[in-house]
């Protein structure tokens, strides 16, 4: 094992496990361009706090360890990414919407001309719509990762990275008649965003918080 590989517990859910691993692979082989997330997952699967959260999940039969590892990850990263988009919105990126948007124009460009003069076949046409059905999911994506985990009301609260995450966590955790998700959500809200002891969450201040996002 070389020195910046993590050592996994042998208490964590074997698909959380799994999952885990994969992850770390791919942040080392692309150059760990975002440390800070790095760090992140390290928490998440080597703190003791997770004994808790791995226990509480048992009463989500929806939600699978790793899964709730996933979206963990990625709701941590979409906070960090609209709290800055939203300083400056000049940053989002709508390079796909526009390859989309001259991708499909194109192709109707090329479906309005003879096809027999201008040698256009139909295989042509075919991948031109590939192409630009490729462009439109990828900013179909892009559009919706900045959906989630917005940022509060106080956005520039101390903590409003931490309310972004817990609100869309809760969101994506509750059911009707299913048990609350406060507990596990404090859990993962202090592991993933390192809290102080002194500020740390719990499930009244979840419930609280939650319920407080649309006043």
């Amino acid at each position: 094992m070389s020195d910046d590989e993590v050592q996994l517990p042998n208490w964590m859910p074997s698909d959380a496990h799994h999952i885990s691993t994969v992850l770390f692979a791919v942040i080392r082989d692309s150059g760990n361009p975002m440390p800070e997330a790095r760090d992140m997952l390290q928490r998440l699967t080597t703190r003791l706090e997770m004994k808790d959260a791995w226990r509480e999940l048992r009463h989500f039969p929806n939600c699978d360890a790793s899964s709730l590892v996933m979206m963990t990850l990625i709701i941590w990263l979409c906070a960090h990414q609209n709290r800055v988009l939203a300083k400056a919105p000049h940053l989002a990126d709508s390079s796909w919407r526009t390859f989309a948007i001259e991708a499909r124009a194109l192709a109707n460009r090329m479906r309005a001309v003879d096809a027999t003069d201008e040698g256009i076949t139909d295989t042509t046409l075919v991948e031109l719509d590939r192409v630009a059905a490729y462009f439109g999911r990828n900013a179909e994506a892009w559009d919706a990762l900045q959906k989630i985990a917005r940022p509060p009301r106080k956005a520039r609260s101390r903590n409003a990275l931490e309310i972004a995450f817990l609100n869309t966590l809760c969101a994506s955790l509750w059911r009707p008649t299913a048990r609350r998700p406060y507990k596990l959500v404090a859990t993962l809200t202090n592991v993933a965003f390192d809290v102080h002891p002194e500020n740390f969450w719990d499930a009244d201040k979840v419930k609280k918080c939650y319920a407080s996002r649309k006043k």
